[in-house]
């Protein structure tokens, strides 16, 4: 029921509309919200409740169950544009919240600060959190949804230019440390389900190691997730054989003989995985630009005889993005290649003045430097958000890496999803409250179900 239903009584006698009342109240009144269990696929399952608070409608949420074998890191809530969220300060000593708004629909992450939280926990923090109409006191459309999902691990969710969405994670490799091409090779073996097709475990998402294209971007995954030093998918090594860039294999050679590091080769620091591993490369002007994802559902497949990439809707080359077109910082000179509009720098963070950070300051180093053949790229570099150039096997002050889903061709994008950046979830339609209105000709007694 929508609250724009009305059911009007004129005339009656107040017996007659007492009698009426109750009929409408047997009618509409929601029916008992049978408790569901919760699983690993839909680790919350709760429902909405609506009532009266000191004269304001509220909507509160109420957990069936939480799945118990898990301990939580991260979770997600996204509820219609037309309600405002209602975060208790209790909720901030423990959590970080990172707010988002896209299309019909607002979603808000939450990321804890320390250690995490059990399913006893979790539930009592969601059922702190509720819901009241904004400002603009109009109620949702009928068939609106609210949906929450929970990580045991930090998730966060970034949409990109192309309007793609990209679900985010640090893997703590713990007392195993991995070297880079261990960790782009193990990157590649994870999956997250796509959102769009929650019951079908066919449709799932390629993970990749992390590429970092924008100050939002960057912005959003240091603040959330970027505590611990680890791996990112750039490099400027090449493979050996005909010295052809690394352009999102699903594995590689473990040999690092197989690999060119000198700077006679290696001269561009590129993105070697994910969608950024095709984009387009002008070789008349000799700029980059993203590859147009919307064009086509495949990436490019006919090879030339170089081993690069044609996209054939264009017939220009499709090459990894180049973001830094030189070994190491030279003292004045910006290294990072001209994007497509030919005004605008492809963005690139690390420890020079030209690596200009998400709080607008410029790092003071003098990175990258080579230093002892340093060829991959490294994030969180001395607790800071600023990048820096690393030796793939020194682990040494390294923690793990950062695995990236969406953004392929045919990945959802934010519109798909109702901005929600979701993966496994639970969600339940918004039962609007029922308003029974008598009218007189002295007065108005509206009462409200919910």
């Amino acid at each position: 029921m929508i609250m724009k239903n009305y059911c009007f009584f004129r005339s009656m006698s107040p017996k007659m509309l007492l009698a009426a009342l109750v009929f409408c109240c047997a009618a509409l009144m929601p029916t008992s919200v049978k408790a569901q269990t919760a699983t690993s696929d839909s680790p919350v399952m709760f429902h909405i409740t609506c009532v009266m608070v000191a004269g304001e409608m509220t909507f509160n949420i109420n957990v069936d169950d939480v799945y118990a074998p898990y301990v939580y890191q991260s979770w997600t809530i996204t509820y219609p544009n037309e309600l405002q969220i209602n975060i208790p300060a209790g909720i901030t000593t423990n959590w970080n919240d990172f707010p988002l708004e896209s299309g019909e629909t607002k979603s808000v992450t939450f990321i804890i600060k320390t250690g995490d939280r059990s399913a006893a926990l979790l539930k009592t923090d969601l059922e702190s959190v509720y819901f009241t109409l904004d400002d603009s006191n109009v109620f949702p459309p009928e068939g609106s949804k609210v949906s929450i999902s929970a990580f045991p691990t930090k998730v966060i969710y970034f949409k990109d230019e192309d309007e793609y969405a990209h679900w985010y994670t640090f893997v703590n490799w713990g007392g195993s440390p991995m070297n880079w091409i261990a960790a782009y090779n193990d990157a590649k073996t994870q999956f997250m389900q796509d959102p769009r097709y929650p019951n079908n475990p066919s449709m799932q998402l390629q993970g990749y190691l992390a590429t970092i294209t924008s100050q939002e971007e960057q912005r959003q995954v240091f603040n959330a997730i970027a505590v611990l030093c680890g791996w990112l998918g750039g490099t400027r090594m090449v493979h050996n054989s005909g010295k052809a860039k690394i352009q999102d294999e699903l594995s590689l050679s473990t040999t690092i003989g197989n690999f060119d590091l000198t700077t006679t080769y290696g001269t561009e620091w590129y993105w070697a995985d994910g969608p950024e591993a095709w984009t387009v490369y002008d070789p008349v002007s000799g700029k980059y630009s993203y590859y147009p994802k919307g064009w086509t559902e495949v990436l490019p497949g006919t090879v030339l005889s170089d081993g690069v990439s044609l996209d054939p809707n264009i017939g220009k080359p499709v090459l990894p993005l180049v973001f830094w077109k030189n070994p190491t910082y030279a003292v004045g000179i910006d290294h990072r290649p001209t994007s497509s509009d030919g005004l605008t720098k492809v963005y690139a963070n690390f420890n020079n003045p030209f690596g200009i950070n998400y709080l607008g300051t410029a790092g003071g180093g003098t990175e990258p430097n080579n230093s002892s053949t340093e060829y991959v790229l490294q994030f969180a570099y001395a607790s800071g958000d600023l990048w820096n150039d690393y030796r793939y096997d020194n682990t040494g002050s390294m923690f793990g890496y950062y695995v990236e889903f969406g953004g392929y061709p045919g990945d959802p994008k934010a519109d798909e999803l109702g901005g929600s950046g979701i993966t496994t979830f639970s969600e339940v339609e918004l039962v609007m409250p029922v308003i029974i209105q008598y009218r007189s000709r002295r007065k108005t007694l509206r009462i409200i179900f919910g």
